[in-house]
């Protein structure tokens, strides 16, 4: 695969990993590659392997060189196939609230490079200021002031609305409002990089964002901005949950708090990867028989179980014999996209709380069952048989709660869980909160503070799932050299689940009415 700089971090992520990645990309004043390398690159992997892709951001016609690489291609006698994209002169805005066309405001849109007088060419800015529709520059903060001036000097009214949206479509957008006039001086004091995207016309003005709009009129869909005022409050500026989890976790995260217009970054995801005692969970799911309960601490574990049952071909009419005891609603969901309802759910998520309401309720069915009491064990004659697959670094407590208990307990360690960076640690700076799902994936944020050489801004706000995490949490933050510790606000949501945290995140930034 060869890719620019604007290429989507999260399509990066899917990528197979025996592929070749060849970064090419290009940014102001740094250069990966120029053009003419890039095109000799492509013609040389396309020449040495069946399958290449060429990922660019937007559109690959739009400002994108796609047609100069396609002739290069085709000049070396090499097949293509062209996906159309979306043009970011069109996206972008529109990610933002702003429409490049609206009814009785702008019929037509005109998209136009910024980078034209870099490359020796003159815009027409006379024919472009007697334009009646929206004008969009692409890769042109560095000549916003000409684009501005010109505009002014042929004519285009002062007060034309203007609309500056710097890294669009990413959890770091900033939009900065103006008018013709004064837009230029109000991007360089907000000290905006690129790239952006420059929306000039009356659609500019224009805010088609839920959030701005409650917020404007309280409930009531306003649609315009205030000229000249930035669209986002200064909270909206620096609210940004940097996470932590695993990518199916992070997914419905997202889209939850997505929902409740939170912005979200991804800083590592949690990979797993199985182990050699899954071998062993493969054995003793063909003797599901010998098992009264399953017991299940996290999501991965039930994916994997079910995995080795199909695997190992087990009828799954063998799982009616067993009983299944979920950690919390998230276990418990996952557990029912595979058909069986759990039978015991904790009144909390955590391990304290599960193994002894676990053992408390075997307990009670024992004493129901031989009418006497058991001195605190489950069953003094034949106990109780709980299969326990779990993560290497799960908890000990679970199990041994449960012996104390008299219960027997098979564990299996069937997998582990790596953390993978995928988010720019470098801007931990505009991240105010930080979100975590997991023990093991504090140890891996902290993990990659330490080997980058990076600080953990102080004044910050922690989020976990759990107290397991927010253990490890306090522990790591004791443990900085290069950081602070100092002023930190931790919160535990009581519900370990990710409906849980996000209501409790919810619940605890509402705006005040």
């Amino acid at each position: 695969m060869i890719y620019d700089r604007l290429a989507s971090e999260e399509l990066l992520d899917v990528v197979r990993e025996d592929c070749i990645l060849v970064y090419v990309g290009k940014k102001p004043g740094a250069h990966s590659m120029r053009q003419e390398e890039i095109n000799r690159v492509l013609v040389e992997y396309g020449g040495r392997y069946d399958n290449v892709v060429r990922l660019k951001g937007g559109d690959p016609f739009v400002f994108g060189r796609g047609g100069e690489e396609i002739l290069a291609l085709a000049g070396a006698g090499i097949a293509y196939e062209v996906i159309p994209g979306v043009t970011s002169a069109i996206a972008v805005p529109e990610l933002a609230g702003i429409p490049v066309t609206h009814r009785g405001l702008a019929r037509s849109f005109h998209v136009i490079t910024g980078h034209t007088a870099e490359e020796g060419v003159t815009d027409d800015y006379e024919a472009l200021a007697k334009l009646s529709g929206t004008l969009v520059f692409l890769m042109g903060l560095s000549n916003l002031e000409k684009i501005t001036a010109e505009l002014l000097r042929y004519g285009k009214a002062p007060g034309t609305p203007a609309a500056v949206i710097a890294e669009g479509a990413t959890p770091y957008e900033r939009i900065v409002r103006g008018t013709l006039s004064d837009i230029a001086e109000r991007v360089r004091a907000a000290g905006l990089s690129s790239p952006v995207i420059i929306v000039i016309g009356e659609v500019a003005d224009f805010s088609f964002r839920w959030e701005h709009d409650r917020r404007e009129s309280g409930g009531e869909i306003a649609g315009r901005s205030a000229a000249g005022e930035e669209s986002i409050t200064a909270a909206e500026k620096t609210e940004r949950y940097g996470v932590v989890a695993t990518p199916r976790t992070l997914s419905a995260f997202r889209r939850r708090m997505e929902e409740a217009g939170k912005r979200m970054v991804p800083l590592v995801t949690m990979q797993t990867r199985r182990l050699p005692a899954y071998d062993t969970l493969k054995e003793q799911v063909t003797r599901l028989c010998d098992y009264d309960w399953v017991l299940f601490t996290s999501k991965q574990a039930v994916e994997l179980f079910f995995e080795a049952v199909r695997e190992c071909g087990t009828d799954i009419r063998v799982l009616a014999g067993c009983r299944f005891a979920v950690i919390g609603r998230g276990t418990k969901d996952v557990l029912k996209e595979h058909g069986i309802c759990a039978d015991f759910l904790p009144s909390h998520a955590d391990t304290e709380t599960f193994a002894g309401e676990l053992a408390e309720a075997l307990r009670r069915e024992a004493v129901e069952k031989k009418g006497q009491e058991t001195c605190g064990h489950v069953d003094e004659g034949e106990p109780v048989r709980i299969l326990f697959p779990h993560a290497a670094q799960a908890n000990p407590m679970t199990a041994e709660l449960l012996r104390e208990a008299g219960i027997a307990v098979t564990e299996v360690s069937v997998y582990d869980v790596e953390g993978k960076r995928c988010g720019d640690f470098s801007r931990l700076l505009e991240i105010s909160d930080f979100v975590f799902f997991s023990a093991s994936g504090v140890r891996a944020f902290f993990d990659g503070i330490k080997r980058g050489g990076y600080a953990v801004p102080g004044e910050r706000g922690f989020w976990c799932i759990g107290n397991p995490t927010r253990e490890a949490l306090l522990y790591e933050l004791s443990r900085l050299k290069n950081g602070t510790s100092e002023g930190h606000k931790i919160h535990v949501a009581e519900e370990a689940s990710v409906e849980g945290l996000v209501s409790f995140i919810i619940s605890q930034t509402a705006l005040p009415e």
